[in-house]
């Protein structure tokens, strides 16, 4: 075909990979998605090879710089990562060629954050001639618009209330509201140090230490820090009765990166079913029949929104944990900062989970294994949590209580299933369908 031979630099590319159209007969939608995927990924490359001469033969063949990787990346995304001549070279010829200096990947990153990164200093004057901002820059100047950035001043700030591998979790008083403010763990002691507090918190004194800094801390931090802007940057454009509200952030570059969220008097549902089973003094324990009918129903009117848009946004990390409750037992779910638009042929990325090796009880094996996936994978973690919820037992309890031993069944391609008939009868039919393997799809 023509567009392989494009490559020499030489050969005009087709039209479909000029970013034009053909007429379209049967089956050929599926060649148009892979060519202008190799469109992209042409671009891409020549970028990361900082080869100028490729990159101006491809632009000129009315390529669209605009567009993105597998994780949103755009040709000047990937150049600014590299510190070469060459590739400073490519990012010029890229915003000549009218390149948005301030596109953002699948983690809400700008091309200037990932120069800054890189240490790569002469790009990164650059793309501020051309008006690039920095991640927290580009979402302050968004939230101004939109009426959600906060105020430090305006919070008070009460008792830790929870903690993850990366983020911890406080109660907050915010003009008379009672919110939960979520914050980097490794930044938790600055925002305690410069945030006002609450008597009662100045009475039980700070929070954790921190541990010195060690090799490699920086670029964990920033990769935090980029999962909490993404999460920001998502849900404040998401409303929805079934999702934890939103209700904004505080961006001052003086503070810490906080999000500001309603308030859940409930707690997770993974505490709550434990309690009941602590209460209850059994080894396992379910909800009445219609609560767990009630539940469910929130998660898929929540799912069903999510993965309603043009492009779905996939949550990836659902589980108990991230499914909250209010005073009055209604449930929403939150926590998407390993959340992402999903794009055809998608594949998972290694990633921390924000609740340690159990996380991966609820997570498809594809996922699990860095495959191809699609929106589906929620789907299995919904078919788990039901299971969760009709049986009152954890996912595979039947196999072994270790979740590592899971973990290394799905490694082997070997993909055990929970035992469905520990669920409530009328359940089955819909819990099933949720972990079955349709190769088709």
């Amino acid at each position: 075909m023509t567009w392989m031979k494009s490559e020499s630099a030489k050969e005009p590319l087709p039209t479909l990979l000029r970013g034009g159209t053909v007429p379209l007969r049967a089956g050929t939608l599926g060649i148009t998605v892979r060519l202008k995927t190799t469109a992209t990924m042409m671009l891409c490359y020549a970028a990361a090879a900082g080869d100028c001469l490729k990159v101006k033969t491809l632009l000129s063949q009315n390529l669209d710089p605009n567009a993105g990787d597998y994780a949103g990346k755009t040709p000047l995304h990937i150049a600014c990562s590299i510190n070469t001549a060459g590739a400073n070279e490519v990012v010029r010829v890229l915003l000549e060629h009218g390149t948005n200096a301030n596109a953002t990947d699948n983690l809400g990153q700008t091309p200037l954050d990932i120069s800054s990164r890189a240490g790569n200093f002469a790009v990164k004057a650059l793309l501020q001639e051309h008006g690039a901002k920095l991640q927290r820059e580009e979402l302050e100047s968004r939230a101004r618009e939109s009426f959600w950035l906060l105020q430090p001043e305006d919070i008070t700030l009460k008792k830790q209330i929870g903690k993850t591998l990366k983020s911890a979790v406080h109660l907050a008083n915010w003009k008379g509201t009672v919110v939960v403010v979520k914050c980097a763990k490794m930044h938790q002691s600055n925002m305690v140090k410069n945030l006002r507090k609450s008597h009662s918190m100045v009475l039980g004194g700070g929070v954790e230490g921190v541990s010195p800094k060690k090799a490699g801390d920086e670029d964990i931090e920033a990769g935090i820090t980029a999962e909490l802007l993404h999460e920001i940057h998502l849900l404040a454009s998401l409303r929805h009765p079934d999702l934890v509200l939103f209700l904004g952030a505080c961006l001052d570059p003086n503070y810490p990166i906080m999000f500001v969220s309603e308030f859940m008097g409930g707690g997770d549902l993974e505490h709550y079913m434990y309690n009941m089973r602590e209460k209850q003094q059994v080894a396992a324990w379910s909800p009445p029949l219609w609560r767990v009918v009630e539940w469910s129903c929130a998660i898929g009117r929540a799912l069903a929104f999510l993965h309603g848009f043009a492009v779905p946004i996939v949550h990836r990390d659902l589980k108990p944990l991230n499914l909250l409750l209010t005073k009055n037992l209604d449930l929403k779910m939150t926590d998407f900062g390993i959340s992402k638009m999903l794009s055809s042929g998608e594949t998972s990325e290694p990633h921390t989970m924000t609740g340690g090796v159990g996380s991966y009880l609820y997570m498809a094996p594809e996922v699990v294994r860095y495959e191809e996936y699609n929106e589906k994978v929620d789907i299995y973690s919904y078919g788990l949590i039901m299971y969760y919820l009709s049986s009152g037992r954890r996912p595979f309890h039947h196999i072994t209580l270790d979740p590592e031993v899971i973990l290394q069944q799905y490694c082997k391609k070997k993909e055990p299933r929970p035992l469905v008939s520990d669920c409530h009868k009328v359940l089955r039919g819909l819990i099933e369908p949720c972990w079955h393997v349709d190769k088709f799809s």
